[in-house]
């Protein structure tokens, strides 16, 4: 009894001798309990059919390596439904069928492959007097079953490697928990854009200073219409600063001829009026296309015609005393219809016009606040659409 309570044996097995060496201990056990439950009927039964002796590992005692000797039992099934006739005695809360260790033993192993690594694992359970491989280490944490999936909030993205130089992939971490949620066979915008599709509760996302990580940040925002903050190491580092919510802008690129539709505008404050594309800022709560329609049919008088095509994105980050304030101007190619009569309620649009590319470029141009590169770039054919543009002023 007392070497029953010394090596915590569940109920019904009993300890008949102990063997101590000066490396191991080894234990015999015998299964007491007069009954057992057959697995596929669950019916008791008493009629023993045989005794057979199970080897297990068992946890590590003052150093030494644990061995069981366990004798276990056979039963009949006297179920006249049960398909099974003969089936051994099951102890289900100390090892599993057919287990060559105890549950418990399984459990501590577990635990240090998480802590450590495969190689590692191995080296600090030899020294707690465990015998075990990394692969056997490796295959337990494999065999964790999945966490429920829930919401995820904040979200860590890195890119891992396969195989060091050849074969790059995807892995993403939930910030909250610490753990590890998924691992994406490469490290392609668009697989990465596609998860984050999936979660749109998503409200922050840690990267790297990997530019395809944070085109795909900002594709994920847009598509789920939340605009979540972006927390970026490389920005982090060279700010210093925390961000501010994000504003979003829609603006048209609309062509003619060989033309573009500019307007010209007059902001309080400003000296002279300047140039730029018609759009402005989208409003709570309202579709980013539906801002577009209602900022060029304010500015320019003109309506969209089909859907639009989103070019590229203008990501713009303006340090300030409170934070980072952010803007990310979505620019769509778009085609539109009517007569040009600008109807803009806030009477800064002076007046709008179809201009010769270059000439618009130049006009672009002349407005420190504006960069017009990705807009050029996407005209001349040396961008594709979709690219992501960032920009930090002061």
């Amino acid at each position: 009894m007392e070497g029953t309570s010394l090596f915590s044996l569940p109920e019904g097995m009993q300890v008949s001798h102990i063997q101590i060496t000066e490396n191991s201990i080894v234990v015999e056990i015998v299964a007491t309990s007069p009954t057992s439950r057959c697995p596929l009927c669950s019916e008791a039964s008493e009629s023993i059919h045989c005794h057979y002796r199970r080897v297990l590992r068992d946890v590590p005692c003052s150093g030494r390596r644990v061995q069981l000797f366990l004798t276990v039992r056979k039963f009949y099934c006297r179920n006249p439904l049960c398909q099974r006739k003969v089936f051994a005695e099951r102890i289900p809360t100390f090892m599993e069928p057919l287990a060559r260790m105890t549950i418990r033993y399984c459990q501590q192993i577990t635990s240090i492959g998480l802590v450590t690594c495969g190689k590692g694992g191995a080296k600090l359970a030899a020294r707690l007097g465990m015998q075990t491989t990394r692969q056997t280490i490796l295959r337990r944490i494999m065999d964790l079953p999945e966490l429920p999936p829930g919401s995820i909030l904040y979200l860590g993205i890195d890119d891992f490697s396969f195989r060091r130089g050849y074969r790059f992939g995807t892995i993403l971490v939930n910030l909250e928990s610490r753990r590890v949620v998924d691992l994406l066979p490469d490290r392609e915008a668009d697989s990465s854009a596609a998860w984050m599709r999936q979660h749109p509760d998503l409200m922050a996302v840690s990267r790297d200073r990997g530019g395809e990580y944070a085109s795909v940040t900002i594709w994920s925002r847009l598509a789920s219409g939340l605009f979540p903050t972006i927390l970026s190491s490389q920005i982090g580092q060279e700010l210093n600063m925390s961000y501010h919510h994000c504003k979003l802008i829609a603006s048209g690129v609309a062509r003619l001829h060989g033309d573009l539709l500019l307007v010209h505008q007059s902001y309080p404050g400003d000296p002279l009026p300047s140039w730029g594309l018609p759009g402005g800022q989208v409003e709570p709560g309202e579709e980013l296309l539906a801002g577009l329609q209602r900022e060029l049919l304010e500015e320019t008088g003109l309506t969209l015609v089909g859907t639009p095509n989103i070019v590229f994105v203008l990501q713009v980050l303006r340090e300030t005393e409170e934070g980072i304030q952010e803007w990310l101007a979505c620019h769509f190619a778009c085609e539109v219809a009517g007569q040009i009569s600008p109807q803009d309620p806030d009477g800064l649009v002076l007046s709008a016009h179809w201009v010769e590319e270059q000439a618009a470029l130049e006009h672009l141009g002349t407005d420190p606040g504006y960069d017009c590169e990705p807009l050029r770039r996407w005209l001349c054919g040396e961008a594709a659409s979709g690219t992501v543009y960032t920009v930090k002023v002061k």
